[in-house]
This record gives C-alpha cells, sequence and structure tokens, in this order.
C-alpha cells in the first residue's frame, strides 16, 4: 500500500501547495512521471523503445477543493455535520474537456484530519447517472498498488491508466471506503450527481440501492496522455467560473461552453471555486494562494482566464467588515497571478467583474467598487488580455444590472444563455 506524506515545512505556503499539486505522488507504470504547468509529462522509456507514440500528460479536468466543515455561517449556510464513509463505494462522474489514449487521477485529502484509506479505485466510461460501460473499466494503480492511504494535507497520483476516451467523454470514477474515511476534502457545488452505494461495488455496471450526494469528495483533477502538443486553458474564478445557476448536470457552465467552441481542439480546465476570494479564505483556500495550487500546477498549462473579486467586494461590505479589502489589494493580487503565470509562460486573459445590482445584498458601495476594479482591468497595465464580460453581460438600459436575458433567479448569477454569452466573449484564434 502506497502512503502520500505531506511535504516538509520551509516553504511558503503558496509555493508548497503549488509543488504539492503539481507532483503529487507519483509512479512510474504504463506511461511515466508527473506533469506540470507548462509542459506535458514524457512517455515511459519502455514504450518509446518499443516505438509506440511519445505520449504527453495534459490537464483535462479539475474540480478545486474546499473544507466541507468551514464555518460558513455568516453566509447563512448550516452547518455540516461530520461524515464518515465506511463500507461503501462511492462513485462520481467527471466531464472531460479533451479525451486521450489514456489518463490518470489526482485525489486529494486537502482538508482531512486523518488518513484518508481507500482499498480500492477504478475508472470507467460513464453511461448516466451511477451506471458504466463494464468493458471499459479498469482497476487504478499507486505506484503500482491497487489501495493508497493518503496522509491529511496531502494528495496521490495515480499511475497512467490505458483507458481510451474521447473528447468530451464522461468517465466514472469509483471508490471503495472500507475504513471510516474523514469527508471534508469536497467540490462544494459540482452541478453533478454523486452516488453511494453499500458494500464494494467497485466493478458494477450499475449502484444498487445507490443514495444521491450533493458534493463531489477527493477528486480533485484528471489528466489525459495524447501523442501531440495542445492548448491547455484553465479558468480561475468563483462561481461565475463554477457555474452557479446553470442547468444541474447539463455541463452548461462557461468552461464548457467554451470546450465546445473551441471544437475540442484545447483542453479546458475548470480551475472555479463559488464562494472564493482573492484577499481571505473561508470558502477554498484564498486565491492568492489558491492560484498556484490549482492554476499553476495544471499539466501542460499554456493559457488561462482570470475573473475574480466580486466575492472580496461583497462579503467586505455586508459579512466580513473586519476583512479589510482596498482597491490597490485586490487589483494587487490580479497583478500577483498574472506575474506568476507570465513568468512559467501562461499566456494570461484578465475578466472585468460582471455586474450584480438586484441582488438581494447589492449596495451602491459595491458598485463604486466594482467599476474601479473593471477600469484598472480595462486600462491594461496588469499585462494580461482583457476580456471584457461586464460589457457582454450587463443591461444596456441599467449597466449595474445583469441583462435579463443572461440574469438568473438571484441577479447575481447567470443561467445557461449568460454562460454562453460569457464563452462567447473569448477570442478562440488565439488559443493554439
Amino acid at each position: 500500500m502506497q502512503n502520500a506524506s505531506d511535504l516538509s515545512p520551509g516553504v511558503d505556503i503558496a509555493r508548497r501547495q503549488c509543488l504539492r499539486y503539481a507532483a503529487g505522488v507519483c509512479a512510474g507504470g504504463w506511461l511515466g512521471g508527473c506533469g506540470g504547468g507548462g509542459g506535458g509529462t514524457p512517455a515511459s522509456k519502455d514504450l518509446q523503445q518499443a516505438g509506440a507514440l511519445a505520449l504527453q500528460a495534459y490537464g483535462s479536468w479539475a474540480s478545486p477543493v474546499e473544507d466541507l466543515y468551514a464555518d460558513l455561517g455568516f453566509l447563512y449556510f448550516p452547518s455540516v455535520a461530520p461524515r464518515a464513509l465506511l463500507g461503501q463505494t462511492l462513485r462520481q462522474v467527471a466531464h472531460l474537456s479533451l479525451g486521450g489514449q489514456g489518463l490518470r487521477l489526482q485525489l486529494s485529502n486537502s482538508y482531512g484530519k486523518s488518513v484518508l484509506a481507500l482499498q480500492g479505485v477504478h475508472v470507467a466510461l460513464s453511461l448516466g447517472a451511477d451506471t458504466i460501460d463494464p468493458a471499459s473499466d479498469h482497476a487504478v494503480h499507486f505506484a503500482g498498488q491497487t489501495q493508497v492511504q493518503i496522509a491529511p494535507g496531502a494528495l496521490a497520483w495515480s499511475d497512467p491508466v490505458p483507458l481510451e476516451v474521447a473528447d468530451g467523454a464522461d468517465v466514472a470514477v469509483s471508490l471503495y471506503l472500507q475504513q471510516a474515511a474523514d469527508g471534508a476534502t469536497v467540490h462544494r457545488f459540482p452541478l453533478a450527481t454523486q452516488y453511494v452505494a453499500p458494500g464494494n461495488a467497485l466493478q458494477a455496471a450499475h449502484l444498487a440501492e445507490a443514495a444521491p450526494h450533493a458534493e463531489r469528495y477527493w477528486l480533485s483533477a484528471i489528466d489525459v496522455y495524447r501523442p501531440q502538443r495542445c492548448p491547455v486553458l484553465a479558468t480561475f474564478g468563483d462561481s461565475l467560473s463554477d457555474g452557479v445557476g446553470s442547468s444541474p448536470g447539463a455541463n452548461h457552465r462557461y468552461p464548457d461552453y467554451l470546450a465546445q467552441r473551441l471544437a475540442h481542439r484545447a483542453a479546458v480546465v475548470n480551475a472555479g471555486l463559488a464562494g472564493n476570494r482573492w484577499l481571505h479564505d473561508a470558502i477554498g483556500l484564498r486565491g492568492v494562494e489558491r492560484w498556484w495550487r490549482d492554476v499553476l500546477g495544471i499539466s501542460g498549462l499554456s493559457h488561462a482566464i482570470v475573473q475574480m473579486g466580486a466575492n472580496d467586494i461583497c462579503f467586505h461590505h455586508h459579512w466580513r467588515v473586519e476583512e479589510g479589502v482596498s482597491l490597490d489589494a485586490l487589483c494587487g493580487a490580479m497583478r500577483s497571478a498574472v506575474v506568476a503565470g507570465r513568468e512559467v509562460g501562461v499566456q494570461l486573459y484578465l475578466g472585468t467583474l460582471a455586474p450584480f445590482k438586484g441582488h438581494w445584498g447589492f449596495v451602491p458601495e459595491d458598485e463604486v467598487m466594482r467599476q474601479a476594479v473593471n477600469a484598472w482591468i480595462r486600462q491594461g497595465a496588469h499585462g494580461a488580455e482583457v476580456l471584457d464580460f461586464d460589457a457582454a453581460l450587463r443591461d444596456p438600459s441599467d449597466p449595474a444590472a445583469l441583462h435579463p436575458a443572461y440574469r438568473w433567479i438571484d441577479a447575481l448569477h447567470l443561467n445557461d444563455q449568460g454562460y454562453q454569452r460569457m464563452a462567447d466573449v473569448v477570442p478562440l484564434a488565439r488559443i493554439h
């Protein structure tokens, strides 16, 4: 059984998290090596000597994690009772943006207080809901073992899995938890249903007595292996990247629409986390640190779209007055992300903040700050290209509000048409 231990202290948290997520726990197998931002992962020496194509690892899907037990009472979220999965199989579906000749999985125990012990992991093509194609089912190995232990605060990359997947494929990842597992590490709003069934049902075509779960547990990234270089674009942000307000289960977030516009000639990796902020923790790691973990650690990263800041503005005025937010600090956080990305050769796009007048918490002070941030973004001194989401989404008759055709019921988030409009703003010719 493999043990994935935490990295030693002494490195600043942002870079430590980046290294942890980019390198993870990696071992040779069918294909070799670890992926990281700025380049792919070469295929194993044995395959190259055998005359096989040299395959590279590229990020295809991600699900940033947060602490399920974090106190979000200031947002009127009810407290979550501790959960432990025991003697159960958890099946979760991921919608890949780009296919390949194989894949590997990343599992995270970032917020767990105890070791995450998995007695088995399988991956297969999904046929919808909790059903898989049994002929495609593969046992997943970690350093050659079918079981893995992941220490608190750590993660594990699987060995490469020889499962060929198409562009836009849905894959089902099944985890068997014979021992009690701490369910703290989740993606809270995946807009997809996960399924839990009793016993070891890793190879079951359909889960009997499956119970639906809203949160996604532990599964944080999937890379695919391809023979040719391809662009990998990350979308970093909050609930607008995460797709809150879009149709559940339909893959109608703006990164999903963008992948469709690109005709799957590039990977689009969604690094959105609803409620996230640049300057302060609460719903996930604060953005200035999460950028290193969830974006710069993506395998083969070449492009990134950054659009975040509304929660910094709104939370400060309404719920977290003690957590100061200034224009200089907010713009400085965005600038630091751009600089860090450009240093490793990533093409950066910085998006303006969408309007949210009509939301129950909106006050005029919010709009003054939003306009100031957008003015700074548009003037371009940060060095990134500008995507004017504000201009595309606002109501011409009331520019502080979203266009009625695009807004969801809360006047803060978007409906499916709004997320399609966001995707339409991105210039495809520059992504190559």
